[in-house]
């Protein structure tokens, strides 16, 4: 369910699921879901071309997955069961399922969401379990397509009945890799787009292998890692590179060399209030040193990829603890 909706509706939980299957034991939902820490991905969004950035960040006393990015504004509980994989509330209430198990071809899963004072029908269908993806270089095998309906009743933040229908494509170990969302009628919020496609178009997983072609690719730095270098909580950010123009507007003072090359890639992270960038080039297109200084003070690290600029601020004591982590994506 895109993350926006769920803000949206103000999920209270799911209701007792009803499901239709033809039991194949030798595959489980929690297969289909990444699960070490520091697993993460870059996917780019349409319409608009932008990126987004998530990963696994932690895991909790309860075993329950913490999935973080830019671009959101909360974390993400994932919980894997014998029943499925789930994203569940701070307290353990289930909100939706991720996948229903045991995984099957033509399974039905049935669930209810609270909205507004209803609730919302919801019916979630597998329609192939064998699916060979192409996926940021690799050939991933063994991947399942679904698509789920809701039926969505007037009420809370929702104005008039409305149906939002989602295809997506999960494969083992990396979790959800492509998604279509469509609400019926649009949603009338501004900013909030009805009609949204994404894809994962880079990753770094454990045991999986890729093929990153570009710098962006490799470079796919979370929030909760500069939370963890610097201390501190990293509120949102903003991600621009060749395919990304403009900026959202939503981290102050954002300064861009004036010198910046269209295939530069630049992260900026909001910590105490200002932003902390990272600025990259390719290897071989010149290094940082012709970049104005801002005021900043120069922290940086170069691999036979690429060189990587660090522009903190006052709230980071120790910025050079991102360099190992930073020297470890460019390999």
């Amino acid at each position: 369910m895109k993350r926006i909706l769920l803000a949206l509706l103000v999920l209270a939980g799911c209701g007792d699921a009803e499901s239709t299957r033809e039991v194949v034991p030798s595959r489980h939902a929690g297969e289909f879901v990444a699960t070490a820490i520091g697993d993460r991905f870059r996917i780019r969004v349409e319409p608009g071309g932008r990126f987004e950035h998530y990963g696994v960040t932690a895991q909790d006393a309860r075993g329950r997955l913490v999935v973080h990015g830019t671009d959101r504004a909360q974390i993400d509980l994932v919980e894997r069961t014998d029943a499925g994989v789930y994203l569940v509330s701070q307290a353990g209430e289930r909100l939706v399922p991720v996948v229903a198990s045991p995984i099957a071809r033509g399974a039905v899963t049935r669930y209810s969401v609270a909205q507004g004072g209803s609730s919302g029908s919801c019916t979630l269908t597998i329609h192939a379990i064998d699916r060979v993806v192409r996926l940021a270089g690799a050939r991933i095998e063994g991947c399942l397509e679904q698509t789920r309906r809701c039926s969505m009743p007037a009420g809370g933040a929702l104005p008039r009945p409305t149906v939002i229908e989602e295809s997506e494509t999960l494969c083992p170990r990396l979790g959800r890799v492509k998604h279509h969302f469509v609400a019926t009628p649009p949603l009338p919020f501004e900013g909030v787009v009805s009609d949204e496609r994404s894809e994962v178009v880079a990753f770094r997983v454990a045991g999986v292998p890729s093929v990153a072609r570009s710098l962006a690719d490799r470079l796919i730095l979370l929030p909760s890692d500069v939370s963890a270098a610097c201390g501190g909580a990293v509120l949102t950010s903003d991600l621009r590179a060749s395919a990304t123009s403009g900026t959202n507007g939503r981290i102050p003072s954002l300064v861009v060399p004036e010198d910046a090359r269209a295939d530069d890639v630049m992260l900026t992270f909001l910590l105490g209030d200002a932003p902390f960038g990272v600025d990259a080039r390719a290897a071989g297109a010149g290094s940082f040193e012709a970049y104005r200084d801002h005021g900043a003070t120069r922290i940086g690290v170069g691999t036979p990829r690429g060189f990587v600029r660090l522009r903190p601020n006052p709230a980071c004591a120790n910025p050079s603890r991102l360099l190992p982590l930073l020297e470890s994506l460019l390999r």
